[in-house]
């Protein structure tokens, strides 16, 4: 698969979960363990949405999958925050750090790729 097309489905899924974000943060909040953190997660998925545009529409993408990349780290470390100070649900924080990194990982290598 080319990495383009990697990169739009990235944004693909950027999207659709910033589209919960914003439109459900309440359901959000509990899926992620953040609690009552609803502001937290508007802004977040606020974020998504606009990472995602970036991602789908093509252009200059290894700077969309940086920034995701750099996002996905940010949430992995403020899971982790949240996991220390109990402020977060620790069985779905301790998942949301794990998928937060990969993702982090996935896109610091996809960027690698792309440029």
């Amino acid at each position: 698969m080319e990495n383009r097309t990697i990169a739009r489905g990235v944004g693909v899924l950027s999207l659709g979960l910033g589209a919960l974000m914003t439109a459900a943060p309440g359901l959000a909040t509990r899926l992620f363990g953040m609690g009552g953190y609803r502001r937290v997660v508007l802004l977040l998925g606020a974020r998504d949405l606009i990472i995602g545009a970036g991602l789908v529409s093509d252009r200059a993408p290894r700077a969309w999958i940086l920034a995701r990349a750099v996002a996905d780290g940010g949430d992995a470390a403020m899971l982790v925050g949240g996991l220390y100070t109990g402020a977060f649900a620790r069985g779905k924080a301790v998942l949301g750090v794990a998928v937060a990194s990969g993702s982090s990982l996935l896109s610091f290598w996809l960027a690698r790729r792309l440029s």
